[in-house]
C-alpha cells in the first residue's frame, strides 16, 4: 500500500491535513514595499516593470496574476530561523 502525496497541506490539530488556500497573502514572494504596496519578488528579480499586487492596501487587477502557478508556500517564523541557523553553520570554518 502507498502513502498518498499531500501537496500545499497543513497538519490539523487533530492530525487531519487540509489543503492550503493559494493566494499572494500566504505565499512566499509576497513583498511588502511601504505604505500599503505589495509586489510579487518574481517579478523584481526577472527585470520586469512591476506593477504593484496590492496599492495602498487595495488589491490591483494584477493581483494573484499567476493563478497560482508560481505559488509557494511562505515558511513560518520557526522554518525561518532553522534555515538561518543551518546557513550560519554552514558558513562557518573550525
Amino acid at each position: 500500500m502507498s502513502k498518498k502525496k499531500h501537496c500545499h497541506s497543513e497538519s490539523t490539530r487533530l492530525g487531519r491535513r487540509q489543503d492550503v488556500a493559494k493566494s499572494c497573502f500566504n505565499c512566499e514572494h509576497f513583498l511588502y514595499c511601504g505604505e500599503g504596496d505589495h509586489v510579487c519578488d518574481l517579478e523584481t528579480s526577472a527585470g520586469a516593470i512591476v506593477q504593484p499586487l496590492i496599492d495602498e492596501w487595495e488589491p490591483t487587477e494584477h493581483f494573484f496574476y499567476c493563478g497560482g502557478r508560481k505559488w509557494r508556500q511562505s515558511m513560518t517564523d520557526k522554518e525561518l530561523v532553522e534555515r538561518l541557523r543551518e546557513n550560519a553553520e554552514g558558513g562557518r570554518t573550525a
